[in-house]
């Protein structure tokens, strides 16, 4: 589980103060919903986020 999954669902940041920071920044712009992780765009629909291996399978069903 990411930094930025473990934050917003569990309140847990890393010991580091810059790192922990740098994620409470980031969380701002991510929100989830039924266990998925989303980008809020400012210009329109939350953006879906994938892991690395979602994305392998994803483009192999699409191409």
């Amino acid at each position: 589980m990411t930094p930025l999954i473990r934050y917003p669902e569990n309140d847990i940041l890393p010991e580091d103060h810059n790192e922990a920071r740098r994620i409470k920044k980031q969380a701002a712009r991510y929100c989830i919903s039924q266990e998925k992780l989303y980008w809020r765009s400012f210009s329109g629909p939350y953006l879906r986020c994938f892991t690395p291996r979602e994305a392998a399978r994803i483009l192999v069903e699409l191409h």
